[in-house]
């Protein structure tokens, strides 16, 4: 399943995004069923672009989003992990100015 590279924080985080794509999915399935401007070819199109696209578009962005947001819990536990904060580490002696 998908949903398996992403732990629990990161899917409720992926929530916000799931109403638009249901409310754009139930638009696009109601434009196919019910047809409100009759079976114009151009109408057709122009309404199911403006909805796919944005449906799509927000799809990779949310996987992406997720993704990067996991890779940036895994960097911070990494530091955790030894036992101090990432910001609180300090530069190696031989970093330091005026030192070799």
């Amino acid at each position: 399943m998908a949903f398996e590279r992403f732990d629990r924080e990161t899917l409720l985080d992926l929530v916000v995004n799931a109403v638009p794509l249901a409310m754009l999915a139930g638009f696009t399935a109601l434009f196919v069923v019910v047809r409100p401007y009759g079976f114009d070819p151009a109408a057709v199109a122009i309404q199911l672009t403006l909805v796919l696209v944005p449906l799509g578009a927000l799809s990779v962005l949310s996987y992406h989003a997720a993704a990067a947001v996991e890779r940036a819990e895994e960097a911070t536990d990494t530091d955790q992990s030894r036992g101090f904060p990432r910001s609180s580490v300090a530069a190696p002696p031989t970093a330091r100015r005026g030192r070799a």
